[in-house]
């Protein structure tokens, strides 16, 4: 073999370093226990209640009313609400109302029936103590 021979034939050799690595990570999946996601609801729920979508201030003299209406995404009803203080005593009532019915009247009259239930429930409640007091 001449030397331009075994030029050609040779190989060029290049060595390059070569490892092996090994990578450990621990996994961890954030799950928010079932408590948390209880306490995480509610307040969720808290937050979407103070976001009112009307609210009506009725006042006259022995009568004082703020009635809200919310939207229940889950029911897909209005919940009618009104805080009432009759005579200085303060009193809650809600309606729930389908959402996709467009009678706004059937739905306030829903709220007044229910306020009106609370109001005889009240009476019935100081007749009977005095019925067992005086009679």
């Amino acid at each position: 073999m001449t030397d331009d021979q075994t030029k050609q034939i040779m190989p060029i050799v290049v060595a390059t370093p070569t490892r092996t690595e090994y990578v450990t990570r621990n996994v961890h999946i954030h799950r928010a226990p079932t408590d948390e996601s209880v306490r995480l609801l509610k307040e969720m729920e808290d937050a979407a209640e103070k976001k009112i979508i009307e609210s009506v201030h009725v006042k006259s003299n022995a009568f004082e009313c703020v009635v809200h209406v919310m939207h229940d995404a889950l029911s897909d009803e209005k919940i009618y609400r009104a805080v009432f203080s009759l005579n200085g005593k303060k009193m809650t009532v809600e309606h729930r109302h389908s959402a996709r019915d467009p009678d706004r009247f059937a739905a306030i009259d829903g709220l007044v029936n229910a306020a009106a239930k609370v109001i005889a429930d009240t009476i019935a409640e100081a007749f009977t103590k005095l019925n067992h007091e005086q009679i």
